[in-house]
């Protein structure tokens, strides 16, 4: 429903049931589950439409976090998610933490077309369900 909330422009409404969501996950999931990660993201993103730069840069530092921690599970997710946060950090004028997202983002992205390489080598069938 928040989804449907944000793609409405209902921003505020829409923030209110991501964070109703988080704590439900979190309670139900723990604090280190990629999908509080998904859901802090989320808000985030939301928090960005309605100009509430600092905490959207709280809450993707915190879903990068807990999507690190996690290890393979975001290995996908996490770059681009690095991207979107040196763009916030940016927007609060902070230039060298957002460089510091950005490589991170950029070693990253080497580290996963390496692997996906490697699978391609190793089983060619199977490099096609590989995702960016």
């Amino acid at each position: 429903m928040a989804a449907q909330y944000f793609f409405e422009k209902r921003y505020a409404k829409a923030a209110t049931l991501y964070n109703e969501a988080q704590a439900i996950q979190q309670k139900s999931l723990g604090n280190d589950n990629p999908e509080v990660a998904r859901t802090l993201r989320n808000l985030a993103i939301t928090e960005t439409a309605l100009k509430h730069l600092p905490e959207a840069a709280t809450d993707y530092g915190k879903a990068i976090g807990i999507l690190e921690e996690s290890h393979e599970a975001g290995a996908q997710e996490l770059p681009s998610w690095l991207r979107e946060y040196a763009q916030i950090l940016r927007r609060n004028d902070q230039f060298a933490r957002a460089e510091e997202a950005d490589i991170r983002a950029s070693g990253l992205e080497v580290r996963n077309a390496i692997a996906e390489e490697k699978l391609r080598r190793v089983n060619p069938s199977e490099s096609n369900f590989v995702s960016r």
